[in-house]
């Protein structure tokens, strides 16, 4: 099993914050359903500094980094780097 971390211009991704509420409006390519101009949800609050966050497993990996890219695709998190580290497997 693989672990990371990600950065993002020298920002190392921290997490998700639980406690707070991204209700940002995604474009339509990121909307689930081809009619859904009622798009209620509200997304993950990534965290970035501090202590990196510790992923573990290509697929937790893919996950964040889609969430990064996304925010980037929207414009809701600014970046020209990201750059992933990648651990010791164990």
């Amino acid at each position: 099993m693989i672990t990371a971390t990600i950065y993002v211009d020298d920002r190392p991704f921290s997490g998700i914050d639980y406690e707070a509420e991204d209700n940002t409006q995604p474009p339509p390519a990121f909307r689930p359903g081809f009619h859904n101009y009622n798009w209620g949800g509200g997304r993950d609050v990534l965290k970035f500094g501090g202590e990196p966050y510790k992923i573990e497993s290509r697929r937790n990996l893919q996950s964040y980094l889609d969430r990064i890219m996304s925010r980037i695709d929207d414009g809701t998190i600014k970046g020209k780097v990201v750059r992933i580290e990648l651990g010791d497997e164990g």
